[in-house]
């Protein structure tokens, strides 16, 4: 779910329906839906490593 498999820019990509946003901070994966008269999103955050 978060490994990138289409590359959109250098700012994000898509895995497995999730679009991935890359910060310098970590990434965020999103996903969206609609259905009518429904509406749903989820995002979570992934803080970069420290190493």
């Amino acid at each position: 779910m978060r490994r990138p498999q289409v590359k959109l820019d250098d700012g994000s990509s898509w895995a497995l329906g999730w679009q991935i946003r890359h910060t310098p901070r970590g990434d965020v994966i999103q996903h969206y839906g609609n259905n009518k008269g429904f509406h749903a999103a989820r995002s979570l955050f992934f803080r970069a490593s420290r190493v």
